[in-house]
């Protein structure tokens, strides 16, 4: 065995002055381990393993009690609205931190358009546009054809729970009409088990697949056994209180896409502390109004 003579006295120096003959410990590793193992520990992944059923074609998923957990229309979103969605709304998926818990500690590609209420968000300014639909608003007709689908679909479905959710939604927050005021885009993400907090309780969220290619990624009901393998769109009504998550990328490549959109009325936009916004702003607004015309005025005697 050749010795490194340099080497040995160097170890020797170290061991004097007290020095570990350690390697360093890849601390940013084990930070990475542990913030996956943290947040899989509360939100774990799913496999496809875990299910008994998998379904693929339209379908009307019922709990013991009878209770809807989801209804699957295959193919119910024509090409031309998926696509004109998708390309609006491709760009709202952006790295963030937000749902990082059920991404296993990483940050995933997510994004929410529309309204939103940003309750215990340091954010000043509450129950408005979301910044990605401010910023993009001459581009955002180009989901309306998608929105108006869905929620053409949602009515035809569940009309009771369709009633019950367009009673609740005020009109300042809806998405073109429809009784959904939030669009969640999601690309490449596959979601551990979770719920959607902040839905409202009386109906139901919607989502589709605007673009992908991929195979897996099943979207999984794991309390109920049942996991659906939706394609480019398909739609699905469901309970988004229900714990759900995406089973495995069953895809060697990592060459692969896929856009979708939930769609659901956040709740928080019908409270009280979104409708005494809506007051304050509609009485700044009148007051302008009134200076406006007063200046006016002035300025017409004047001349």
């Amino acid at each position: 065995m050749n010795v490194d003579a340099d080497e040995v006295r160097n170890q020797s120096a170290r061991l004097l002055s007290g020095e570990s003959l350690r390697k360093p410990v890849d601390e940013e590793t084990l930070d990475r381990n542990e913030v996956y193992r943290q947040a899989t520990d509360s939100h774990p992944f799913v496999h496809r393993a875990h299910y008994h059923t998998s379904i693929g074609s339209n379908a009307h998923i019922c709990d013991a009690r009878g209770e809807t957990i989801a209804i699957v229309m295959k193919r119910a979103l024509p090409p031309e609205a998926a696509r004109r969605a998708a390309e609006v709304l491709r760009p709202a998926a952006t790295k963030t931190s937000l749902r990082a818990n059920i991404f296993g500690g990483e940050s995933p590609q997510s994004g929410i358009a529309g309204y939103f209420d940003y309750a215990g968000s340091p954010i000043e300014h509450k129950c408005r546009k979301t910044s990605f639909t401010s910023d993009n608003i001459e581009k955002w007709p180009g989901v309306f054809p998608m929105v108006d689908y869905v929620n053409a679909l949602y009515r035809q479905h569940a009309p009771d729970a369709w009633k019950r959710q367009n009673a609740a939604i005020p009109d300042a927050f809806r998405v073109h009409g429809s009784v959904f005021s939030t669009l969640t885009i999601n690309q490449r993400f596959r979601t551990a088990q979770h719920t959607d907090a902040g839905d409202f309780d009386g109906g139901f969220g919607m989502i589709t697949v605007l673009e992908g290619d991929y195979d897996g990624l099943q979207l999984g009901f794991p309390r109920h056994g049942i996991c659906v393998h939706m394609r480019v769109g398909d739609v699905m009504l469901f309970n988004t209180h229900q714990f759900h998550a995406n089973t495995e990328l069953e895809r060697e490549s990592e060459v692969w896409s896929r856009v979708t959109c939930v769609l659901y009325y956040r709740a928080n936009l019908g409270a009280g502390a979104c409708m005494r916004e809506l007051a304050r702003r509609f009485d700044e607004a009148k007051k302008a109004e009134t200076k406006d015309e007063a200046s006016r005025t002035a300025e017409e005697k004047e001349a």
